[in-house]
């Protein structure tokens, strides 16, 4: 079988990659995690909510660990069973529907209707309503009317130009990724999860499904602790430098991207929506270090600017050790919003960097 979906990718992460080990369906000489310590398994598939589950990766030397850059949460959202995934990325996380087949659970990403017209149109077909509620019956005419409106004014761009066969190129492809689908079982002998993680693609008027980095392997109950659950929609306006003073042209601040083993890195967060406190609002903050809390409910400082109130939103950290190869740092904060009479709001921003040795950053 083979699958789909698409995976925004984080802006400023180009070149780098998380490393995701497979075993291949072998087994190794090691300690399996997550087992159920000899007795009976109790875990069902009705009985994940709540519960967290990690990679179960493999070291050069063939011992296993639980890998928390591929991560899966279950939750239940009014009937709903979803599964919150990261697929292995540096910075996203992907809510997952799941219902029960027979003896293994389904999961899979919210249809993206525009994604899935632009395959269709690059593949030289009608993409309509009757096509596609074939593919998805819980589709509203309003998903449908949206997404078909905005795939076709994107084609247009291209229709008739020399454009147009990149276009075709791009959505008319196995590596046009439109649907995350996961296939979850049961593995009662080691008390743990076997998930199947595949992308579902549309080429040549038919859907097929291939396999995303974590392949088919085993996950196993989280047992790090707490960790880092939340989408980064903001990866533009957290960012890293050497200095510690407020930059002078926040506006156009660049981030400087490495930074020495042992040195202060120095986090600011410049978005021009969280500079001025409003009245009535009050603000916190966050921090996830790759993944794991360091700091929870901190405050912005407040100063004076030219008789006006602002929000400096600061702080610093340090990597005891250089960043491995094809690997980067990542930082998250989840920032909170509280106003009287209003809903809270949240926004989480990111932030990903290199840590190299001294000489290497000198350079």
């Amino acid at each position: 079988m083979n699958k789909v979906m698409s995976i925004a990718k984080m802006a400023g992460l180009l070149g780098f990659a998380a490393l995701l080990g497979c075993d291949g369906g072998e087994e190794t000489p090691t300690l399996t995690l997550g087992s159920g310590g000899g007795g009976e398994c109790g875990l069902t598939l009705d009985g994940l909510t709540d519960t967290e589950w990690l990679f179960l990766d493999t070291k050069p030397d063939k011992t296993d660990f639980a890998n928390i850059k591929t991560r899966m949460k279950f939750v239940t959202e009014g009937d709903k069973l979803i599964a919150k995934y990261n697929v292995g990325s540096l910075s996203d996380m992907y809510d997952y529907t799941c219902d029960v087949s027979g003896e293994e659970l389904v999961c899979k990403q919210e249809a993206n209707v525009m994604a899935w017209c632009q395959a269709r149109l690059a593949d030289g077909k009608e993409c309509d309503a009757a096509w596609l509620k074939e593919q998805e019956a819980s589709l509203t005419d309003e998903q449908i009317a949206e997404g078909i409106k905005a795939a076709d004014a994107d084609f247009k761009q291209y229709k008739g130009t020399p454009r147009e066969a990149t276009f075709k190129q791009t959505y008319n492809s196995m590596g046009n990724k439109l649907r995350g689908v996961l296939y979850v079982k049961i593995d009662k002998r080691k008390c743990r999860l076997r998930v199947q993680d595949m992308y579902r693609f549309y080429y040549n008027g038919q859907w097929g499904e291939d396999s995303n980095p974590a392949g088919i392997n085993p996950f196993v109950k989280n047992e790090e602790g707490d960790l880092l659950w939340e989408h980064c929609d903001n990866p533009r306006d957290l960012v890293d430098l050497t200095a510690a003073e407020y930059p002078s042209d926040p506006a156009n601040v660049l981030n400087k991207g490495k930074h020495e083993v042992g040195k202060p890195v120095h986090y600011w967060f410049l978005s021009g929506d969280y500079l001025s406190p409003e009245e009535g609002c009050s603000y916190s903050y966050d921090l996830y270090k790759n993944y794991k809390p360091t700091q929870k409910d901190q405050k912005p400082e407040e100063v004076e600017v030219k008789g006006k109130k602002e929000m400096r939103w600061h702080f610093s950290d340090s990597f005891a050790e250089a960043s491995g190869p094809g690997e980067a740092e990542i930082m998250t904060m989840v920032v909170n919003k509280a106003c009287t009479g209003k809903e809270a709001v949240k926004m989480v921003t990111c932030n990903a960097l290199l840590v190299t040795p001294a000489a290497a950053a000198a350079e």
